[in-house]
């Protein structure tokens, strides 16, 4: 089982999104890293099984200018696309691809 989610020592994890095609960059205490600005997500440790709460809620613009929205939930290495996602995969659970670290 590979990498699934890649934490930097000051506690930033990203993760490939096959759902929005967007790395989601997000910050977790990892590290005995302390001092990060909020919002903070709770990780079970795990880069091959990762679990963070609360959900991750995405949003941006493409680069078509159409509203792009992924809101997900990560648990034990699979993202679980909520319904007001906006791509092919909301309402479904799938792996997290690995990290090509």
């Amino acid at each position: 089982m590979g990498v699934k989610l890649s934490v930097s020592p000051e506690g930033y994890a990203v993760f490939k999104c096959p759902g929005c095609s967007y790395n989601h960059h997000i910050r977790v205490r990892a590290n005995g890293a302390t001092e990060l600005p909020p919002p903070i997500w709770d990780w079970n440790g795990s880069e091959t099984t990762p679990t963070v709460s609360p959900s991750i809620n995405f949003q941006t613009v493409g680069s078509d200018g159409v509203s792009v929205v992924c809101h997900s939930f990560v648990e034990l290495g699979k993202i679980r696309f909520l319904d007001d996602c906006t791509h092919a995969l909301k309402g479904q659970t799938v792996e997290i691809p690995d990290w090509n670290v």
